[in-house]
């Protein structure tokens, strides 16, 4: 089985986004996962995207807000590269958070970091009743968290236990 790893430290939301596309769209997860090494061409694909969304203008010209790139990908740009309208919100409510996240049935990013700082994304799968199961970039692997973790803010995604933004489709 290959794992689909976060090429580097930053690049975590543009992994969370090349996975996303693989679970929407089979004929670019079968053109990836055709090639010698999948694992590999993930990487170069993560990296691609990373570039694309880290730039100081989006893709329609306009300037991005200021995000220090250790902190890899903004929210907003990874909503964007998901296409379509997506809702960027803070998690003030984890309760509301958790919500959000069980509302929709399509994948949608976690950033989650410390109690200052959004440090990391992963991609939630989906919710079934008390657990949600999440791809997580730095592992390549998935995750399940129960709701109490999540509305504890012990989470223990890569590292990081408090959720921060969602990133879901509108509607």
């Amino acid at each position: 089985m290959t794992r689909f790893r976060q090429p580097d430290p930053t690049t975590c939301g543009s992994a969370v986004a090349v996975r996303a596309r693989m679970l929407s769209d089979p004929a670019y997860d079968a053109w990836l996962r055709a090639d010698r090494d999948p694992a590999a061409r993930f990487a170069d694909e993560a990296l691609r995207t990373h570039r694309r969304t880290n730039r100081v203008l989006d893709g329609s010209g306009r300037v991005r807000l200021p995000w220090p790139r250790a902190l890899g990908t903004t929210p907003w740009a990874l909503a964007r590269e998901l296409g379509g309208a997506h809702h960027v919100t803070l998690v003030v409510d984890r309760e509301a958070a958790w919500q959000r996240l069980t509302d929709t049935d399509a994948p949608s990013p976690l950033f989650v970091g410390s109690s200052w700082l959004p440090r990391h994304v992963v991609l939630v799968l989906g919710v079934t009743g008390d657990r949600l199961t999440a791809y997580e970039p730095s592992a390549g692997a998935e995750a399940t968290v129960d709701r109490d973790a999540f509305v504890g803010a012990d989470l223990r995604l890569g590292g990081w236990d408090r959720p921060w933004f969602t990133v879901t489709p509108a509607g």
